[in-house]
């Protein structure tokens, strides 16, 4: 069944997709364990553990710009959305 709203597009197997314009869009699936181990850097250098809890985020958000995000602004299909998901990673039971 094809949709109404976007009917099939007409598939030409000499045709180049070099043309065709698609979104990039990158998931980053570990910011918590970035944050984490920005969290335990921070008590290895003395910091107590709320101080720690509360400065992991940005640490780890700074750590991702550095080196992923500017690894990324070298690709040639610069993402057009970047996604950073936390808490993917559940305990069996």
């Amino acid at each position: 069944m094809v949709s109404k709203i976007c009917p099939a597009l007409p598939i030409d197997p000499n045709h180049s997709c070099a043309s065709i314009q698609v979104p990039t869009i990158v998931i980053f699936t570990k910011m918590d364990a970035l944050e984490d181990r920005a969290f335990n850097e921070l008590i290895e250098q003395g910091l107590s553990f709320m101080d720690a809890k509360e400065k992991a985020p940005s640490v780890a958000a700074e750590r991702f710009q550095e080196y992923y995000h500017s690894k990324l602004d070298r690709v040639k299909h610069h993402p057009s959305e970047i996604v950073q998901l936390r808490g993917t990673c559940k305990p069996f039971g």
